[in-house]
């Protein structure tokens, strides 16, 4: 342990041989060489002190206690000098936290004390500065070996303790009220006339008792000792309070409420078990739930640092998913891929980020990338406010920022060392093909902009199709980030999406996922299952379809019988035919069949279909091709060639 700095650490600096003059009140015992300070009321009298040449600032001469130094440069050095021993003051005191197995977290905050004193940095005082530096530093590398394990904990009681102050109902809270229903449980042995479960809930809800216990693990504080120190406070509450003749002792619920510490301490450790491993994420250093130079030691991550946002990509721990779910604007981060995280160390970290931004239209911001956030701190850049890009993480633009899938495409080109910046710019259509402006212009001027109007649809169907291609090859899709992408992609199956109102009257209490309506008014059902489910297995000496898919043939078998049973009804309220109704099940992706051909996984999947009625099953990979195909048509097709028929002069092998 460290011994304290004192006055007599602190050299004497320019208060040697200097003749000071003091002043002080006919009935005070302080000593003020500042004779306009406002504690100084009447300065009856007055002393000349002459200094030491050499020494500390303990042998100043002064006849009592000096509150202040004259006005100019003895005074700023006094100040520094104060203010340097109240640093080393904090860092003995975070010392002894430490022994006792509690983290001072704020420890690892920049010192700006250097900026606000700088006669730190002057001879005089350097030496000393430097030695308090030492040994902050000593401090934090301590408790850097020890922070480790109990890190995950403090995230998961951070976690938890965010959802309390954001706009979700407290219906949603799931693991929130498990915790608060494990604490009245406890209590639920005291009930009787005079203690009953209103009571017990006022302890638990209206004190506050589980936030107050989340704050101080999210501080540091062992978990022990934080429920030790809030029971030993409702202990003393429950003596004060005045609940209507209650007269269950305050030590019986002193010991419930450690009991409940220690439930207490195992979820949370349940839940940190239950997130093994790493993720690649990217996120806000600005809503880390502890110091960011923490972060940067243990997670050596890529930074982009703006004067708007600050992201980070890197590997974390998964943990940190606990803090990802919370799908409010403001969103932590995201996390982008759960099993390969190997693949994205190095730099590909930062290549992921310029990827990023590149991939959004923000070039001019990869420049800005750093490869190590804790190595190297460069000054924010300017950047516009007003971009959607930029309001955090969340489902999508729409909703104030990037949502996982907009990510993978840079993903993926960092896993493969691709820098999109280096690519060769596309170059401009109307360079490419001079005529081409001038050929659109002829279609406008003569009436034909359909023609222009649909060539612009299909090249935006091709664009959104590919960032489809691409969110369905990552594993770590979920089923709900392709929902969202293909209810504006329902070209795909023919038909026209159900809006909300009219989806969740179809089915009371089901959730179809994409119900569309074709031309005929027949309604369509989409069940999608993750792409990387798998779609076959090994059966004796071939293949058969694999649990996922025939659970995704029986809901949507179950779905289809509800509607057949409410076909008058429906038909008759929304005009929509349930009687033809058919399904397809969109499962898998080849990418993730291990040694499984894609054309083995498809012959099953016919096999399979051909004895279902009104039920397909195909993978992610074929509705893709299916989708590719149509564009491709679609594109090379005219009205103006089916109508002509076979050419006349062509030869029959010719037309053949």
């Amino acid at each position: 342990m460290f011994e304290p700095l004192s006055r007599e650490d602190v050299p004497l600096g320019p208060f040697g041989g200097v003749e000071l003059k003091l002043w002080r009140s006919r009935s005070g015992k302080i000593w003020h060489g500042d004779r306009t300070c406002r504690v100084l009321n009447d300065a009856l009298r007055e002393i000349v002190q002459t200094q030491p040449y050499s020494g500390t600032l303990a042998d100043v001469a002064q006849p009592g206690g000096l509150h202040c130094a004259p006005d100019g440069t003895l005074a700023t050095y006094l100040t520094a000098a104060r203010a340097l021993l109240k640093f080393d003051t904090e860092t003995i005191r975070k010392a002894i936290r430490f022994a006792e197995g509690d983290f001072d977290l704020s420890i690892f905050s920049p010192s700006t004390l250097p900026e606000e004193h700088p006669t730190l940095t002057e001879a005089s005082l350097l030496e000393v500065w430097q030695l308090c530096l030492s040994r902050r530093k000593q401090l934090t590398e301590s408790i850097l070996e020890e922070i480790p394990s109990r890190l995950p904990i403090i995230i998961a009681a951070a976690a938890l303790r965010h959802q309390t102050a954001s706009r979700v109902p407290y219906g949603r809270w799931e693991k929130y009220e498990d915790f608060l229903a494990a604490a009245e449980r406890e209590f639920a042995p005291l009930n009787s006339d005079e203690w009953d479960a209103e009571t017990a809930g006022r302890l638990i809800s209206r004190s506050y008792v589980f936030t107050k216990y989340l704050k101080k693990i999210e501080e540091g504080i062992r978990p022990d000792k934080a429920i030790a120190t809030l029971a030993e406070q409702q202990k003393n509450w429950v003596q004060r309070a005045a609940m209507n003749n209650v007269t269950s002792p305050p030590d019986e619920v002193h010991a419930i409420w450690l009991r409940i510490g220690e439930k207490w301490k195992a979820m949370l450790q349940g839940a940190c078990a239950g997130h093994p491993g790493e993720v690649f994420a990217i996120l806000h250093e600005d809503l880390l739930p502890f110091p960011a130079p923490i972060f940067h030691r243990l997670y050596p991550c890529a930074r982009l640092r703006t004067t708007h946002f600050t992201w980070l990509a890197g590997n974390v721990p998964a943990v940190f998913r606990m803090m990802f779910r919370e799908r409010n604007r403001g969103l932590l981060g995201l996390d982008l891929e759960r099993e390969y995280t190997h693949l994205y160390t190095g730099d590909k970290p930062a290549l992921f980020l310029q990827n990023l931004v590149t991939y959004h239209g923000m070039q001019k911001l990869a420049e800005h990338v750093e490869t190590n956030a804790e190595e190297t701190n460069r000054e924010p850049v300017e950047v516009n406010t007003e971009d959607p890009h930029l309001h955090g993480f969340g489902e999508g633009f729409n909703d104030g920022g990037l949502a996982r899938w907009q990510c993978f495409p840079a993903l993926r080109a960092a896993k493969d060392g691709i820098s999109f910046a280096d690519e060769e710019d596309e170059e401009d259509p109307w360079d490419d093909d001079p005529d081409l402006e001038e050929a659109i212009n002829q279609l406008l001027d003569r009436g034909d902009s359909a023609t222009v109007l649909e060539a612009a649809q299909l090249q935006l169907r091709r664009e959104k199709l590919a960032e489809l291609k691409v969110l369905v090859e990552s594993r770590s899709s979920s089923e709900g980030e392709v929902h969202q992408a293909l209810k504006k992609l329902s070209w795909i199956f023919g038909g026209e999406y159900v809006n909300e109102a009219v989806r969740r009257r179809l089915t009371p209490g089901l959730e179809l996922d994409i119900p569309l309506l074709r031309p005929d008014g027949v309604l369509h059902i989409v069940e999608l299952k993750k792409p990387s489910l798998r779609i076959v297995k090994k059966h004796r000496s071939g293949f058969v379809a694999a649990r996922a898919v025939h659970e995704g043939v029986g809901q949507v078998m179950n779905y289809m019988t509800l509607l057949d049973e409410r076909r008058s009804e429906l038909l008759d309220e929304f005009e929509i035919d349930t009687r033809r109704a058919s399904a397809t099940v969109v499962v898998g992706h080849p990418e993730f069949e291990e040694n499984v051909s894609e054309r083995t996984i498809n012959e099953t999947l016919r096999v399979l279909n051909s004895h279902l009625s009104r039920v397909e099953v195909i993978s992610y990979k074929q509705l893709i091709d299916r989708a590719e195909r149509n564009l491709d048509l679609t594109e090379h097709w005219t009205p103006d060639d089916s109508a002509q028929g076979p050419d006349p002069e062509l030869g029959a092998d010719d037309q053949a």
